[in-house]
C-alpha cells in the first residue's frame, strides 16, 4: 500500500490514495470539503465530486484567526489588553470566522499585516461591554475582516 500523495491544483488542495479497490482523493475545493472515487476511470461520470457538509468549530478566542474550516465560531472575548490578532497558518478558500469580542472601557485590538479591512467594516468600539462582531474571511488572494458594533 502506497502512502497517500499531496497534490495542488488552481482550486483543489487534496490527497490522493491508491488502493487495490481503487484510486481516491480527498480535499478541499473553493472552500468545501469533498472526495473523488474511480479517479483511474476512463468515465467521467464515475469521477464525480461528492461535496461533505463542512463543519463548524468552536474554540477559545486567543487572537490567532482560524481560516482552515468552513466557518470557526470563537467564544465571546472581553479585550482587556494589548491584543494583536493574527492569522493562522494554510488559511483555505471560503474559510472563515466570527468572534464577539467585549470592549473593557478602553482597550482597542489591532490588526495584523494579513488582514484587510472591507469596505463596510465599522470602526471598533472599547466602549465598557460594547459588543463587537468580527467576521473573517479568505477569498483566496486576501483575508478581509469586517466590524460591526451591536
Amino acid at each position: 500500500m502506497e502512502a497517500p500523495v499531496r497534490g495542488n491544483n488552481a482550486t483543489q488542495s487534496y490527497f490522493d490514495f491508491d488502493r487495490s479497490i481503487g484510486k481516491f482523493r480527498f480535499g478541499v475545493q473553493n472552500g468545501r470539503l469533498f472526495f473523488q472515487k474511480n479517479l483511474n476511470s476512463k468515465a467521467n461520470e464515475d469521477k464525480a465530486i461528492h461535496y461533505v457538509d463542512g463543519k463548524l468549530v468552536n474554540q477559545y478566542f486567543s487572537g490567532v484567526v482560524r481560516l482552515d474550516n468552513d466557518l470557526t465560531h470563537y467564544t465571546s472575548k472581553t479585550i482587556d489588553s494589548a491584543l494583536e490578532i493574527t492569522l493562522a497558518d494554510d488559511p483555505i478558500i471560503g474559510g472563515s470566522a466570527e468572534a464577539r469580542l467585549i470592549g473593557d472601557g478602553s482597550t482597542t485590538p489591532t490588526f495584523s499585516a494579513d488582514f484587510t479591512a472591507s469596505g463596510s467594516t465599522e470602526a471598533y468600539d472599547p466602549t465598557l461591554n460594547a459588543i463587537n462582531k468580527v467576521i473573517f474571511y479568505y477569498d483566496g488572494t486576501d483575508v478581509f475582516y469586517s466590524i460591526t458594533v451591536l
